[in-house]
Parts: C-alpha cells; sequence; structure tokens
C-alpha cells in the first residue's frame, strides 16, 4: 500500500510540474501566477501547495530536471566509452537538444527568471551551486581525458568548462529568445574546435 501511496504522489508532483511548465511556456515567469498553475492542473490550491509553495519552487524543480536531462546525456551507462567520445556525444546532443521545442520555452522562461530575480541575494546564491553542478559533469570527463593521456595534460580544465557552458547557453539564448536557429553545420564546427582543443593529437 505505501508503494501505491508514493506512486501517487510522483504521479500527482509530474502532474503539476507539466502544468507549470505550459503556464510558464504561455503567460512567461513574471506574469504566471500560482492561481493558473492551479486551474491548468485542474487539481486543488491545496493539493498544489503541498507539494510546492511558490512559482520559484516549481521553477527550480523544473530547472533540476533540465539538468538531470543533461546529466543524462554523458552516457554514464557506457564506462567503457573513451572520454573524446563522450564529450563529443555530450556536445552534439546538448546543441542539438537546442532545437526541440520544449527545450527552447524551458531556456526562455529560465532567461526571464534568471533575468528577474538574479538582483535578490537569496536567488543569487542559488546560481554557484547550479553552475558547479553542470560543470562537475564536463569536469568528470575532462579529468578522465588527462589522466589517460587522451587530453592534453596542460589543459585548463575550469577554463575550459566555463567557455562550454557559456557557449551552451549563448546559442540557447540566440536560437530560442531572438528565434535564430544554428546551422546545421555549427554543430559539428563547434565539437570539433573543442575537441582540437582538448586533445592530445590536435587532429582529432
Amino acid at each position: 500500500m505505501p508503494k501505491i501511496n508514493e506512486e501517487k504522489r510522483e504521479e500527482r508532483r509530474v502532474i503539476i510540474l507539466q502544468s507549470a511548465f505550459q503556464v510558464f511556456s504561455r503567460k512567461g515567469y513574471a506574469q504566471a501566477s500560482m492561481e493558473d498553475i492551479v486551474q491548468e492542473s485542474g487539481m486543488s490550491k491545496g493539493g498544489i501547495y503541498h507539494y510546492f509553495k511558490s512559482k520559484e519552487e516549481l521553477f527550480l524543480a523544473l530547472a533540476e530536471e533540465r539538468l538531470q536531462k543533461r546529466h543524462a546525456l554523458l552516457g554514464e551507462d557506457q564506462p567503457l566509452t573513451s572520454p573524446s567520445a563522450r564529450l563529443r556525444k555530450y556536445l552534439r546532443e546538448a546543441l542539438i537538444n537546442l532545437g526541440d521545442e520544449g527545450v527552447k520555452q524551458e531556456v526562455r522562461f529560465a532567461v526571464e527568471f534568471w533575468s528577474v530575480r538574479a538582483r535578490e541575494s537569496d536567488i543569487l546564491k542559488l546560481s554557484k551551486p547550479r553552475y558547479r553542478q553542470f560543470s562537475d559533469d564536463l569536469s568528470q570527463i575532462l579529468h578522465s581525458g588527462v589522466e589517460s593521456g587522451e587530453f592534453r595534460k596542460d589543459l585548463e580544465i575550469q577554463a575550459t568548462i566555463y567557455l562550454i557552458l557559456c557557449a551552451l547557453d549563448g546559442v540557447g539564448f540566440v536560437s530560442s529568445v531572438m528565434g535564430i536557429p544554428p546551422p546545421p553545420q555549427s554543430v559539428d564546427r563547434f565539437v570539433e574546435m573543442i575537441l582540437k582543443d582538448v586533445l592530445q593529437n590536435s587532429n582529432p
């Protein structure tokens, strides 16, 4: 019986998050309200607040889902894959996923959220641990490549991570917010540029 209850809790949580996503996508973060999300979900106000106390909590839960999706791109189920193959897969799929309409919507209201709320010290404190979560995945790949001799021993890992994450977010902004999609060849070009920089042999 407890298992059934837990399953129902998770089902309701998913419904609430899906409803919040639809509302944020349609109205934007600033204009959306908890009442909008209540109406979208068809659940009671008390039912919503039992899981999430504010639209800020809902946004952060959606952001966590996005983080987990990007984390999954690393293919941890393929432990024998080389660091360069894992890095290539991560970069390619991260860029290709930016063409997905759902991801574009996430990027739009994520940009709005951080633009509006980053002035608040309690929200700004969340940015560093979130950056660290994204960077840790790349750090593991890059350190593994250096240790195996596949990547340059003098590779500046933190600088490389920073530039990769900024580039991915930049493409997301231009594509999703400004509506200018990347040319198809830009994905391969970007991946090869990064690999050329990190590989011990600069001719990947």
